[in-house]
């Protein structure tokens, strides 16, 4: 065994390190000297608990780049591809590329085209709104987008299936196009630990109890298109956490999204309206709501009646 292992493991290092150490002794390297250049360097690195800590975050970090990385330099070399770039030209490309996650961000937002800035910066806003808050859909995002106020919630009529169904359409090509590599769709998992009830996603998202109206059931089977392809089979989230966290929480992200979509906005007041649009679209009764605490405001939604005084006006608007 190596001397550098041996007088390693006589110190007593930790039950990780010794697996770890069993590992190394498998590799294949080119020479002797080689090997325990590597094996003294881990040594080294793990000497301490805290250091392997540290070298998994690292390790997750990179993984995390290199996602990243692969998508942006496949979808360059497609397109450079398809404008019949040189080779050296798509060898360079792949060079300038950041090799850390801040700089990838940074990179992707800087090849959004200035004319597609603040439609960009709007459905991120919304994204990083209604994903910190709950699971989200394409028709989430679809209602919140359409450039609401309460009132138009309340008061306009054509909240029809065929309308939004092409929205959705619109909305989901728009975000692919102005926010690839930052946001993605999925489709959920249909399957629950609520299904043996007999529940919605919907009423578990709201209650975690059933309607208390069939009827209101019957309504939303009758909606399979809108329900399944763009609620159930399109969620939205960001292609990473890294991307969330740049966006708000980064200098350099928040700074995109100021400059681009300053609008500020409560995330509870968003998710509530874009909800509450949407049950009024699935033509849901009233008695979903006994859920609820303050009645007189549901009731005066669903009986299409100016909200009651004093309740906040949000306005969210991509034009």
């Amino acid at each position: 065994m190596d001397p550098l292992t041996v007088f390693s493991l006589a110190r007593k290092c930790s039950k990780t390190a010794r697996e770890l150490l069993a590992e190394l002794g498998k590799l294949k390297v080119d020479g002797p000297n080689k090997k325990r250049q590597v094996i003294g360097k881990t040594l080294k690195a793990i000497w301490k608990k805290s250091s392997i800590e540290k070298i998994q975050k690292q390790l997750d970090e990179y993984r995390k780049v290199l996602d990243t990385r692969v998508l942006i330099a496949t979808k360059d070399q497609i397109t450079g591809t398809n404008n019949d770039d040189s080779l050296e030209l798509l060898e360079d490309v792949l060079r300038i590329l950041p090799n850390e996650v801040e700089g990838l961000h940074a990179h992707m937002l800087g090849r959004i085209e200035k004319a597609y800035q603040k439609e960009s910066a709007g459905y991120l806003r919304i994204a990083g709104d209604m994903v910190s808050y709950s699971q989200s859909s394409l028709l989430d995002m679809t209602l919140a987008s359409r450039g609401f106020t309460d009132e138009h919630v309340l008061m306009k009529p054509e909240l029809d299936l065929g309308g939004n169904a092409l929205q959705c359409e619109q909305v989901k090509i728009r975000v692919l196009t102005t926010c690839a590599g930052l946001i993605e769709f999925y489709n959920f998992d249909h399957k629950t630990e609520n299904d043996s009830l007999g529940l919605t996603k919907e009423q578990v998202k709201f209650t975690g109890r059933p309607l208390r109206s069939s009827a209101s059931e019957r309504r939303i089977s009758q909606l399979p298109e809108l329900w399944e392809s763009y609620e159930l089979d399109n969620g939205i989230r960001f292609r990473h956490r890294t991307a969330y966290d740049f966006l708000f929480e980064i200098s350099k992200g928040r700074e995109y999204l100021e400059i681009n979509c300053p609008l500020p906005r409560n995330r509870y007041v968003l998710n509530a309206l874009v909800q509450l649009s949407k049950l009024k679209l699935l033509a849901l009764d009233a008695e979903f709501f006994a859920h609820f605490g303050n009645t007189e405001w549901v009731k005066s939604m669903m009986n299409l009646q100016p909200m009651p005084s004093g309740t906040p006006k949000q306005h969210i608007s991509l034009s």
